[in-house]
């Protein structure tokens, strides 16, 4: 299996490191569900580490698609809801018109 861990890139991954990894990622989502972003720094940390100890890099040229995608292990679990985010983009005024200057 082909993960990506975001800004990092493709790593190969075995069936057999599957089962550990997704106990892992259970944890992370149990700290997601908590809204504990301590919890999710630990759990975040510990399973890009493990994903970068038992996979193997794929080559740069490889086309294919990665079948999972780990946030970056500098990701957090504060910001603005994807709904706060497009409200402040309402609030804004509306941007120039680009303009040609050839």
């Amino acid at each position: 299996m082909i993960l990506r861990i975001l800004g990092e890139g493709q790593l190969e991954v075995s069936d057999e490191s599957m089962l550990e990894l997704n106990e892992l990622d259970d944890a992370l989502i149990n700290a997601v569900q908590k809204g504990d972003e301590t919890l999710f720094d630990i759990c975040l940390a510990n399973l890009v580490n493990r994903v970068r100890e038992v996979g193997h890099p794929v080559p740069h040229d490889h086309l294919g698609p990665s079948e999972l995608i780990l946030p970056g292990p500098d990701a957090t679990l504060i910001g603005p809801t994807f709904q706060e985010w497009l409200d402040v983009g309402e609030r804004l005024p509306p941007t120039q018109p680009f303009r040609d200057l050839s």
